[in-house]
């Protein structure tokens, strides 16, 4: 008993502590991981469980009644693979960052990965544990696997 009302105090300090979730009004399931609020756009009726990590470096704009599942990461920020070996070798690692957009009305299911530079069509579905590293643009559609692709239109 005192375990859920633990929870239900924890997340409701994570919201009013966080001014992102009160400004765009997210339902909260847990406390996400959020880098760089500022650069954090959400539309209404969003929800967010626990154990979500965003990384908005880069942006990430998320649409209308979008449902992001329990351990979803999204990274817009990450290490230059161009000349990797010597760059490694100088010390002089360079990152990048890209933005990452997803439409009204997805839903990202459990552990979906979502990297820099994606695009998510409205009213896809992410199957659990899919790696999204191209845009998913055939909308009302669901797509998954490592690395995502097209399964069939819903």
């Amino acid at each position: 008993m005192a375990a859920p009302l633990l929870k239900r105090i924890q997340i409701k300090l994570y919201y009013y502590s966080h001014p992102f979730c009160r400004k765009y009004k997210v339902r909260l399931e847990g406390c996400p991981e959020v880098h760089c609020p500022e650069k954090l756009t959400i539309g209404k009726d969003v929800s967010i469980n626990g154990d979500v990590f965003m990384q908005c470096h880069g942006g990430i704009y998320i649409g209308d009644s979008v449902t992001i599942s329990r351990g979803v990461t999204l990274l817009t920020y990450g290490l230059s693979t161009e000349n990797y070996k010597k760059n490694i070798v100088n010390k002089t690692e360079s990152h990048f960052s890209k933005p990452i957009v997803i439409g009204s009305g997805v839903w990202l299911c459990a552990n979906v990965v979502v990297t820099m530079g994606v695009t998510i069509a409205p009213y896809c579905v992410i199957a659990a544990g899919a790696v999204v590293t191209k845009d998913c643009e055939v909308p009302n559609a669901l797509y998954g696997g490592v690395p995502a692709r097209f399964i069939k239109f819903l």
